[in-house]
């Protein structure tokens, strides 16, 4: 099971919600003392999320894992963004952050739309500012979008931090609004619409109410969400860190803000960048730390130039040691013209066989089916064909290498050929022929894996890829994982094939929505009968998948309000967690048995100390490096 299939256990462990009276703002306490240093991550983060360079590899938290980068590249050919911004004083480092970057945001995303973004401005307070609840900065005649650099910078320029008193919870609810329903937003079908949300406070319960003060919610979350999607708006949000003295506040009700935002972004398409896990936080600083590449427009790139690069980067490779993972795509052994993903095609599942397999790679990182899929798409609607398909689509993944290939059958026997093509210049490394009169997956998979890494092992001229595969010599276990099948018998294998391919799938899907819950169900029904009655019921991988399908059926239920189903869901990851845990001595990679125990001392046991040693020791093996002198990601 690939490593976060099952909620993140930092998802299970938060802070509980305050109860209804909210916090006062500590700005209004007494003996309170600021001793923090300016907060520079809102600011590195607009400066690397939307950069094919500098953008980080942690990607946004939650179950579909995708980067704001993956969001531009599916968007529309004009782009319309309101920044929806917290103005009270807890957010002075993050809105001084805004102001020095919004230029460095806006460049990055011309790289991908040209002239065509266009940007709005909404502040937003609390009830009473001195300021106003809501403010337009920009005073654009009907308050349209603009792309005029000057007037948006001065428009930033001049908002400055008001007080968030009475209490923390501000009116980012009526300012989400007033982006939605105020703003002057494009009809045009080529255009799409985001909103950029700043915020380190929720909105006031839905309850709460203070007639003194005027202090109350405005807007209900399932209106806001409502609203936005009647109008085609994806809400995108950065939940902010806020200053350390108000930090009791802050951590007090930081649940309740990710819920709120996470509504937000999960049901109308968008993303949430959560800045308060020390993680993302880390990642971003160190993406931040990238210096930023200045562009020039470049004549017609031919092969001899490219041949020249890969030779100089070889030299370059062999003398310095990397410090990242090797990222690899594999993709389904078909024509790129008809390339296709349904799981149950042959091609589709002996790409799936070969991505679980070498997932098992330490210092590799495999980029899932769905996002390779989505950015295919992307690319051929945009008339990529041939071999620019290939290497544009490491270029928009960062992929290092391509497995690809094609497989022919000729009533008697299969025959396979896989390549490992590089990313930069699109050509062959290495290549690999099979014969088999089996099925394109299993005993062939193995014969794949092991032409394709003993040749790249002796190849010499692409040394990363020798040094990062050398370290199978020395680690025995693995080598016996990349070979070990997750079942001997054919018609098992592949239904669990099937289920896994369309459980990442599914899980490349926003969270909850049409396309996930049905590759969900799919995904479900091939794994039950890969281990029912017909299947091979001991099949500890199996159990496992299936585990994941209910888990994150539940998840989705619960959060649409079903609670009964969502109880009826989880009762089936109990039951399919425990089976894994008994037969997890079949699961072939040692990652995932590991796995398996921490959720099983976790759901199963509520032994929290040992599923904490049991992450711990999962992230360990996920860091180990890529080779003798590496480090991870």
């Amino acid at each position: 099971m690939k490593t976060g299939f099952l909620i993140p256990l930092i998802s299970l462990l938060v802070v509980g919600v305050p109860a209804q009276m909210p916090l006062l703002h500590p700005g209004n306490m007494s003996g309170v003392v600021c001793a923090q240093t300016p907060d520079k991550t809102v600011g590195l983060a607009l400066e690397s999320v939307f950069s094919p360079v500098r953008a980080p590899e942690n990607k946004t938290m939650g179950l579909t894992q995708r980067s704001f980068l993956d969001l531009v590249e599916t968007s529309r050919s004009e782009l319309e963004i309101a920044l929806v911004v917290d103005g009270t004083e807890s957010m002075r480092d993050s809105l001084d952050s805004i102001k020095r970057t919004l230029g460095s945001m806006i460049d990055d995303l011309q790289l991908y739309k040209g002239p065509h973004v266009r940007l709005q401005i909404v502040v937003y307070r609390d009830n009473g500012a001195a300021q106003g609840e809501i403010e337009f900065p920009l005073k654009a005649a009907g308050r349209k979008f603009t792309a005029d650099r000057k007037s948006l910078q001065a428009a930033v320029d001049q908002i400055s931090a008001d007080a968030g008193a009475p209490y923390f919870p501000e009116l980012i609810d009526l300012g989400i609004q007033s982006a939605i329903t105020d703003l002057e937003w494009s009809d045009d079908e080529d255009t799409t619409k985001w909103l950029l949300v700043f915020g380190d406070a929720p909105p006031y319960l839905p309850d709460f109410t203070e007639p003194e003060t005027g202090a109350r919610r405005r807007v209900a979350t399932d209106q806001l969400i409502g609203q936005a999607n009647a109008k085609g708006i994806k809400v995108n949000c950065v939940l902010c860190t806020s200053r350390e003295e108000d930090r009791h506040a802050y951590e007090a009700v930081l649940d309740q803000l990710r819920d709120f935002m996470g509504s937000l972004s999960s049901e109308t398409g968008g993303l949430m960048l959560d800045l308060s896990y020390p993680d993302l936080r880390e990642a971003i600083e160190t993406a931040g730390k990238q210096p930023r590449v200045p562009l020039h427009e470049v004549s017609v790139i031919t092969r001899a130039d490219i041949d020249s690069v890969r030779d100089e980067l070889s030299r370059a490779q062999s003398l310095l040691a990397q410090d990242r993972r090797l990222k690899i795509a594999i993709l389904p052994h078909m024509p790129l013209e008809k390339m296709s993903f349904h799981a149950d095609l042959p091609a589709v599942q002996l790409s799936t066989d070969l991505r679980q397999r070498l997932r098992r790679i330490p210092g590799v990182e495999i980029a899932s089916s769905g996002l390779v899929r989505r950015q295919l798409e992307s690319l051929v609607s945009r008339g990529v064909t041939g071999e620019a398909l290939l290497q544009a689509l490491a270029a928009a993944l960062k992929l290092d290498y391509v497995i690809w290939g094609s497989v022919e059958n000729d009533g008697q026997l299969v025959r396979i050929d896989s390549a490992i093509y590089d990313g930069i210049g699109g050509e062959a490394i290495v290549q690999n022929t099979v014969r088999s009169n089996g099925p394109a997956f299993g005993e062939s998979s193995n014969e794949i894996v092991r032409g394709l890494i003993n040749k790249a092992i002796r190849t010499p001229n692409d040394a990363r890829l020798t040094s990062a595969l050398a370290v199978l010599r020395t680690t025995p276990s693995v080598n016996g994982e990349l070979i070990t099948r997750v079942s001997n018998r054919p018609e098992v294998e592949s239904s669990l094939l099937t289920g896994y391919e369309l459980l990442e799938q599914a899980l490349s899907e926003l969270a909850g929505s049409e396309a996930s819950q049905a590759g969900l169900a799919e995904a479900e029904a091939a794994l039950a009968n890969a281990v029912g009655p017909n299947g091979d019921p001991q099949n500890g991988t199996g159990h496992m998948l299936l585990a994941s399908c209910y888990l994150n059926q539940s998840a989705a239920l619960a959060k649409q309000g079903n609670a009964e189903a969502a109880n009826e869901r989880m009762q089936r990851f109990r039951a399919a967690l425990n089976q894994a845990f008994q037969f997890r001595s079949r699961v072939p990679s040692e990652t995932d048995r590991v796995e398996i125990e921490a959720d099983f001392n976790l759901f199963i046991k509520k032994d929290i100390a040992a599923a904490v040693k049991n992450y711990q020791l999962m992230a360990k093996q996920s860091a180990t490096a890529t080779g003798p002198n590496n480090t991870n990601e």
